[in-house]
């Protein structure tokens, strides 16, 4: 197993954060959370009561739906959240491409 880590540079055209705990999942976790007040079960944190009621239900995929309509960049506008600017990937040695 070979691992190469990438490091990219935040540009105004292609948003990335230095912080190297920054995670994108979670920050738009929060984010849809915060949005609706409640969590779903595949995405939720402890924080939050669970998605019981059908108008949360139907906020969830309406948040949900709405941000897998968008880019990369519009999802920073809406919810502030970008992936880390450095990045791994892994490779099986010996294994032609």
């Amino acid at each position: 197993m070979r691992k190469t880590v990438y490091r990219g540079v935040d540009k105004p055209d292609q948003r990335c954060s230095k912080d190297k705990e920054t995670s994108l999942s979670k920050c738009v976790t929060d984010y849809v959370e915060n949005k609706i007040n409640c969590s779903a079960m595949m995405i939720r944190s402890k924080k939050r009561k669970i998605c019981s009621t059908l108008e949360e239900l139907r906020q969830l995929l309406g948040v949900l739906g709405a941000l897998a309509e968008m880019d990369e960049d519009m999802v920073y506008d809406e919810t502030g959240c970008m992936h880390s600017c450095d990045f791994s990937v892994y490779e099986v040695a010996g294994i032609p491409k």
